[in-house]
């Protein structure tokens, strides 16, 4: 295959999974920020796509199948399901029942391991919960805020060109989607920012994680793993000591780069974020998370990044990005995403003894995600429906998974 082209995959809704007895249901319902803080009417509205229940203490986790798939073959997300707790990402999960949820995942990509179809099994999750904004809120990159809701999907060999993908110059693509895939001034240098915080995190497992042969492109970083994915996720206390470590540290990371650029409150932000445990937020509150900041001077953002001893080509990116964003100047194509986003992947091929980390920053307003991570474009066809041969058999598949489940639980 040309190098100098990336996979394209195209994939129509997939709205499988509901009760054709429920009135209410949209098959092209997606969540935005806004409604998934609304816990009492978001679960209402994704409960028909519920496939198993799984109670975790006293909690109800819940996997669905992703109605706007990121593939042909299969594709799931594990949610907390009650209607009084808020969960951007995995920070907030209390550390014993993350592992519980680690072990369903582990369940997840062992079934979809053993698909005919795929060829590579992915783990990862989107975080951006302090992004709002009219721009921010349209794009990318964790569209349900108050759940976190890792995915789990498998990929068929993207050497086999067919109607669901192809292969693609990324000169066709938008200034702002060749940015994400890779084509930038900050994604090396963001990479290695990324690796130095984490960097004690992967030292105390190097039993994991090869981390001295890490790599960054314009992506962000890269870390290989000296184990199948399957290994990796049926390990104890994966949750404990890497899932929720790197998570703290990458949320910590992007408050601190927010507050040396702005004058937002991120601590504030997200106790808005948590009062929505308590009911739909207000009109009041809603215009406070949305309130574009007021920018730090030039020269105290430029001091603050040399005294962090971080680097001056991205303190020049992320400076002028971030500008645009607060004065709302120029190209919405150019503006810096509020409070920043990452995406977190765990990639194997299938039989393969090694797998990779990828850990990507959101940086810029677009579309993107923990697909454009892996250096792929889809296109999610949210008018077109797969037919109904096609859904059928997804039918079947997701009846299988479902006792799957049941039976590797009991």
């Amino acid at each position: 295959m040309n190098k100098n082209l990336i996979p394209q995959i195209t994939i129509p809704l997939c709205p499988l999974v509901f009760d054709p007895k429920c009135k209410d249901y949209d098959k092209s319902y997606r969540s935005r920020p806004e409604q998934s803080l609304d816990l009492e009417a978001f679960i209402g509205k994704i409960s028909p796509e519920v496939i198993s229940k799984i109670k975790i203490g006293s909690n109800s986790w819940g996997v669905l199948y992703a109605k706007s798939p990121y593939s042909p073959s299969i594709h799931v997300m594990v949610m907390e399901l009650s209607k009084n707790r808020i969960l951007p990402g995995p920070e907030h999960i209390p550390i014993r029942e993350g592992e519980h949820v680690m072990k369903l995942c582990s369940l997840l990509l062992d079934f979809t391991s053993k698909q005919n179809d795929v060829d590579a099994i992915h783990f990862g999750y989107n975080w951006s919960p302090r992004s709002w904004g009219w721009i921010e809120e349209k794009c990318g990159f964790q569209s349900i805020i108050g759940k976190w809701h890792p995915m789990i999907f498998g990929w068929p060999d993207f050497s086999n060109e067919n109607s669901y993908i192809k292969w693609i110059s990324p000169k066709s693509l938008s200034l702002n989607e060749q940015r994400i895939i890779g084509n930038n001034r900050y994604g090396k240098q963001f990479g290695l920012l990324i690796q130095h915080e984490i960097k004690e995190v992967l030292r105390e497992h190097e039993t994991i994680f090869d981390h001295k042969k890490y790599s960054v492109d314009g992506r962000g970083l890269i870390i290989p793993i000296k184990e199948s994915l399957h290994s990796t996720f049926s390990r104890k206390q994966l949750f404990r000591h890497i899932i929720k470590p790197l998570a703290f540290k990458l949320d910590r990371l992007f408050s601190r780069l927010t507050t040396l650029l702005t004058i937002m409150d991120c601590e504030v932000v997200d106790n808005i974020i948590q009062k929505a445990e308590k009911g739909a937020l207000s009109k009041g509150e809603l215009k406070m998370l949305r309130a574009r900041p007021k920018m730090n001077s030039y020269k105290k953002v430029k001091k603050e990044f040399k005294k962090y001893k971080l680097s001056m080509k991205l303190f020049e990116e992320l400076y002028e990005a971030a500008r645009k964003r607060c004065n709302e100047e120029g190209s919405p194509d150019g503006w810096w995403r509020k409070g920043f986003g990452y995406s977190v992947i765990f990639s194997g091929k299938v039989g393969s003894q090694t797998s990779e980390l990828r850990i990507a920053p959101g940086v810029y307003v677009n579309h993107g995600g923990i697909v454009e991570a892996l250096g792929v474009r889809i296109i999610r066809q949210e008018n077109k429906y797969y037919s109904k041969n096609a859904l059928q058999k997804k039918k079947v598949l997701v009846k299988r998974l479902k006792k799957y489940i049941e039976r590797s639980l009991i």
